[in-house]
């Protein structure tokens, strides 16, 4: 296992083949597929995914509610950014309909906390740990919206794939 504080680092060093595998978002993956980097996904990942939240006393009770307001989003190739697209779309908005600011997961129940954004979207524990602490209120659940959403999938590099499929068996297996 090797740490990474980032997206592109991770993307860099699974297309370079230093990482054998990497368990990442699934439209960051597929964007790597897409462009024939050398990597494969293997394996569809979980299904959960992401949760728009906003705070508990704020006036917002549907979607249409966030015109005009600042939302916080992981990544522009974040799953939360696609669920938040697909939300937009499903009440004829778009992103112009919002003010997107990105910022990494860990800042966001601080900056709903302190009212410096409208809403957040993301994936736990941050969002749990914003409901549970009381100041964060669940407005949309991917799994209420978007019954067939796939949050992360593992990629693995072809030459792992084709050299080591043992182990590449093992790993989806102990993912699974």
């Amino acid at each position: 296992y090797k740490r990474y504080s980032g997206w592109p680092e991770i993307k860099e060093s699974l297309i370079s083949g230093e990482l054998d595998a990497a368990y990442m978002l699934a439209p960051l993956v597929m964007d790597l597929v897409t462009k024939d980097s050398p990597v494969k996904i293997v394996s569809i990942g979980h299904r959960s995914g992401a949760v728009i939240m906003v705070h508990t006393d704020s006036p917002y009770r549907k979607f249409h509610d966030l015109i005009g307001k600042v939302i916080a989003i992981p990544s522009r190739f974040a799953v939360d950014f696609l669920f938040l697209g697909k939300m937009l779309a499903k009440e004829g908005m778009s992103l112009k309909d919002v003010q997107i600011v990105e910022m990494a997961p860990p800042d966001m129940p601080a900056a709903l906390y302190a009212k410096a954004v409208d809403g957040i979207t993301s994936r736990e524990p941050f969002m749990g740990q914003s409901e549970l602490d009381g100041y964060g209120r669940v407005l949309y659940l991917t799994k209420d919206v978007w019954p067939d959403f796939i949050s992360c999938a593992l990629a693995v590099h072809e030459d792992v794939i084709k050299n080591e499929r043992d182990k590449v068996q093992q790993l989806v297996d102990g993912i699974a």
